[in-house]
C-alpha cells in the first residue's frame, strides 16, 4: 500500500481506546494511511493483543512497537522515526477518525500542496468519551501568528506535518511533558516553517478531555516557558484571559471537586459562546 500518512500513536495501558480506535480506522476505511502505535511497555495486556491481531491477519494497515519510554516526547520520536508516509499526524488513543469522505477529502488537500508546505492543518471536531460530537475546532493562527503564539490554537490531531520538517528542526523536546507538541510547532515556525491552514471536514474526532485540560494551569506554564525559550513575547488580552480560566479552575476543583468545577467550567463556555463539553456524556 502507499503509505502517504502515517498515523503515529502514542499509548500506554489504555487497551480498550485502542481497541476501538484500530477498529474505527479499519471500518472507515483510511486510504493510504498506516496506523503506527508506539507503546509505552503496557501491562494491560496490549502487547499480547497486537501480537494476536498481527498473527491473525487482523492488524492490516498497522505497525508497532513496545518498549518502555520516558513519555510522550519520546514516544513521538520513535513513532516519526517508525513513520514512512509523506504527512504524519498524532492522535490519542481515544481519539477517533472522521468518515471516509472527510479522510478522502484531507488526502486530495495534501497532495495538492507543494513541496514548501511544511505543516498543514484542519478542523477537528471535539467529542465527548461517549462519542458525542461537541463542536468543530476550527484551527486559527491570528494576525502574525499572535493568536497561536499567545495560547496554541492548533489541535494537534489536525496538524499533518511533512516528514522532512524533523530534519531541519529536531525531534520533540521531552523537557515540556505536556506542551512538547506546542514547543514543536513554536519551533518550527519561529524558525521560517510554513504553514496552510486547510478548510474542508475534519479528519479526525478529538475525544475532550485530555491532560492539558485537566490541568490547564500547568500547560498554561509550559506554554510560557516554550514562549520565553523561543523569544515570543505574550499578547496580554488572550493570554491573560486563558491564565484567568486556568487559574479559576486550579482554586476551584480542590474546593469544590471535579463535578462542580465542570458544571462551573461548562458555564463559563456558555458565557464565551461555546457549546458545554465538561459534563456532556
Amino acid at each position: 500500500m502507499d503509505e502517504f500518512v502515517s498515523i503515529v500513536v502514542a499509548t500506554k495501558n489504555a487497551l480498550p481506546w485502542l481497541r476501538r480506535l484500530v477498529a474505527a480506522c479499519h471500518a472507515v476505511p483510511l486510504a493510504r494511511a498506516k496506523l503506527v502505535i508506539i507503546d509505552g511497555g503496557s501491562s494491560d495486556g496490549t502487547v499480547a493483543w497486537l501480537e494476536s491481531i498481527a498473527a491473525g491477519g487482523d492488524g492490516g494497515d498497522l505497525r508497532w512497537v513496545s518498549e518502555p519510554d520516558s513519555g510522550i516526547a519520546e514516544a513521538w520520536n520513535r513513532g516519526v522515526a517508525a513513520a514512512k508516509g509523506e504527512w504524519i499526524v498524532f492522535v490519542g488513543a481515544d481519539d477517533l477518525p472522521g468518515d471516509a469522505a472527510a479522510w478522502g477529502r484531507t488526502l486530495e488537500v495534501l497532495a495538492g500542496l507543494g513541496p514548501s508546505c511544511d505543516l498543514a492543518t484542519f478542523p477537528v471536531t471535539m467529542v465527548s468519551p461517549k462519542e458525542v460530537a461537541i463542536q468543530v475546532h476550527e484551527p486559527t493562527l491570528g494576525r502574525d501568528c499572535r493568536d497561536f503564539f499567545a495560547v496554541n490554537t492548533l489541535p494537534h490531531q489536525g496538524v499533518f506535518h511533512r516528514r522532512t520538517i524533523w530534519q531541519r528542526h529536531g525531534g520533540f523536546d521531552s523537557a515540556y511533558p505536556v506542551a512538547c507538541d506546542y514547543e514543536f510547532l513554536v519551533r518550527a515556525m519561529v524558525a521560517g516553517a510554513t504553514i496552510k491552514l486547510c478548510p474542508g471536514p475534519a479528519p479526525v474526532r478529538m475525544t475532550f478531555g485530555g491532560a492539558s485540560k485537566h490541568d490547564p494551569l500547568g500547560n498554561l506554564l509550559e506554554f510560557r516557558r516554550v514562549q520565553i525559550a523561543h523569544g515570543v513575547r505574550r499578547f496580554r488580552l488572550r493570554w491573560w484571559a486563558a491564565w484567568i480560566r486556568a487559574t479559576a479552575r486550579a482554586c476551584v476543583r480542590p474546593l469544590l471537586g471535579d463535578a462542580v468545577s465542570e458544571l462551573l467550567a461548562d458555564q463559563v463556555r456558555w458565557l464565551r459562546g461555546q457549546p458545554k463539553a465538561w459534563t456532556v456524556r
